[in-house]
């Protein structure tokens, strides 16, 4: 699994965090569930495709 991938979630995570953002943090967990169950289902690779264009989706931080 691409390691890029899962350091952008896990910048997602803290940058939440960091902000307190209660509900952005809910709406993530959302998501990771629904991750979860796309791995679980249909696989490492759709996982990785879905994580890759999580990633990208995400704004570059400086």
């Amino acid at each position: 699994m691409d390691i890029s991938n899962v350091k952008a979630l896990c910048e997602t995570l803290t940058y939440a965090t960091e902000q307190n953002a209660v509900p952005c943090l809910e709406r993530i967990a959302k998501v990771l569930e629904v991750i979860v169950r796309l791995a679980y289902e249909c696989g490492e690779e759709v996982l990785i495709a879905l994580l890759s264009a999580m990633a990208k989706a995400l704004p570059k931080q400086e």
